[in-house]
């Protein structure tokens, strides 16, 4: 486990809360063991967050496999996805394929730049897209 994952563990437990990360994921956890729903629109007015600083606090910790998105609830005419804390059971696998996403993510996005990139590179990116396919 990484060690800001731990430290964020570690706050959670002592209840000892300094970063806008942990406060975060503290709301998401309580909310999640009181089987409360959660999401974005929440948060932002729970905490008077800006939009971006939240999304990116909440990428990093799905990152690390911390929090889940999924499903979507539908809040005064827009959508925003589920949230919850996870188990620590699922956290690497969560990890783990939300690190296979962005590649899947990078490996399209290099098809856009063919006409800058020489025959080895668009050939070494066709064959990354033909293994990741064949994996996943």
């Amino acid at each position: 486990m990484k060690p800001k994952v731990e430290n964020w563990i570690r706050q959670l437990q002592n209840g000892v809360i300094e970063s806008k990360t942990v406060k975060i994921l503290h709301e998401v956890y309580n909310r999640t063991n009181k089987h409360q729903p959660c999401n974005v629109y929440h948060l932002r007015n729970h905490f008077s967050y800006p939009h971006q600083t939240l999304t990116a606090i909440l990428s990093s910790l799905q990152d690390e496999g911390m929090v889940d998105m999924y499903g979507e609830t539908e809040i005064e005419g827009n959508k925003y996805q589920k949230i919850r804390y996870t188990h620590p059971d699922e956290r690497q696998h969560l990890a783990q394929k939300r690190q296979m996403e962005k590649l899947k993510q990078w490996i399209n996005k290099a098809e856009c730049f063919d006409d800058l990139l020489n025959d080895e590179l668009k050939q070494g990116i066709q064959n990354a897209k033909k293994q990741f396919d064949e994996f996943w």
